[in-house]
């Protein structure tokens, strides 16, 4: 089965579409309702936003034909990634922050907002992503790289172009948050489970709570992504540049009534620089393809 097959474009459109309107309508909630607005609310609605923003510009370049504003969409969808995984990494910890208060300060945190973490919280998840997007944007501007390791924006894709940039811009910030994010999550679960020793009546009550208590942590903190990342590595292929099927093309389409068709380049071509069996153009000369679904990298 090909996974990149044109059915998988209309359920990965009909996914995103989904997913926007989950995010806002959690972010209208939050709007309306003024006992979600504390703390762990405020971040996850900016989580939220992050969210929204990224599947929204995602959605943008896989229905529209961007043309010339391929790259800085790219850009943008790596951005609003990157906010969305620090904002996980500040959940994690504001989570366990919070345990930690609880067990050697016997005290709940109180219901209202402490801005000043919070305001420390988004200077960290929004300015730290910013400053590398602008180190991407830099070395993809400079002839200090080798050409492997340029992001290549809009050169292929409407995202990385070559897989080591992907590997050191994208993946490696992303294992970075996702071992805090682990190690977060290991000691609440310590924490909780020093506690739940403590206080529970029977052995069964202990194992429930334990459990429900332990699988919302780890969809909290996003340790999920952590399965995406370990997938994508066992799937990717061995050589360092980027494989050669992706998520559609405007224009590349066999039917007149299909949004996108999927357009791949023989993996071999792309390795002895010659065409195609079936007499594609190499890579270079075809027009930028749009984000890869999966075969970039796995989150997408």
């Amino acid at each position: 089965m090909n996974k990149f097959s044109e059915s998988f474009t209309y359920v990965t459109v009909a996914g995103l579409a989904i997913s926007i309107l989950c995010l806002l309508s959690h972010l209208v909630v939050f709007c309306e309702v003024s006992s979600v607005r504390n703390l762990p609310g405020c971040c996850l609605a900016s989580l939220s936003l992050s969210l929204l923003l990224a599947y929204a510009c995602f959605l943008a370049v896989t229905l529209l034909d961007t043309g010339s504003s391929c790259p800085g969409l790219g850009l943008c969808i790596y951005y609003f990634f990157l906010t969305s995984f620090f904002w996980m990494n500040a959940i994690a910890f504001d989570v366990w922050r919070s345990f930690r208060v609880v067990m050697r300060e016997l005290r709940i945190s109180s219901h209202r907002v402490p801005w000043r973490r919070f305001l420390l919280y988004s200077l960290y998840s929004w300015t730290l992503p910013a400053l590398l997007a602008l180190l991407v944007k830099f070395a993809d501007s400079t002839e200090l790289l080798s050409e492997e390791f340029r992001p290549s924006f809009g050169s292929e894709f409407c995202w990385f172009g070559q897989r080591k940039a992907l590997m050191l811009f994208f993946a490696l910030p992303l294992i970075v948050v996702m071992v805090l994010n682990a190690a977060f999550f290991l000691d609440v679960t310590w924490v909780i489970s020093r506690a739940s020793l403590r206080t529970s009546a029977t052995h069964e009550d202990t194992l429930r709570r334990r459990f429900a208590t332990f699988t919302r942590l780890a969809l909290l903190m996003g340790l999920t992504w952590i399965v995406g990342l370990v997938a994508g590595t066992a799937t990717s292929p061995s050589s360092g540049t980027s494989s050669s099927c992706s998520t559609p093309c405007r224009g590349s389409s066999s039917s007149p009534s299909s949004p996108a068709a999927p357009r791949c380049a023989a993996s071999s071509a792309s390795s002895t620089g010659g065409a195609t069996s079936r007499g594609d153009p190499p890579p270079s000369a075809q027009s930028p393809r749009y984000p890869p679904t999966s075969d970039t990298f796995p989150f997408f």
